[in-house]
């Protein structure tokens, strides 16, 4: 279960491809990420 609820600030990020995807993830101190792709 993700530590984040309604109202919580969160870092938003925008990735245009999977090499980048994972850059972004390579580079935050966390363990929990949470990934939406559109449809």
């Amino acid at each position: 279960m993700l530590e984040a609820g309604i109202g919580d600030d969160v870092d938003v990020d925008v990735a245009d491809t999977k090499d980048v995807a994972h850059a972004i993830i390579d580079s935050k101190d966390t363990d929990q990420f949470l990934i939406v792709t559109p449809l």
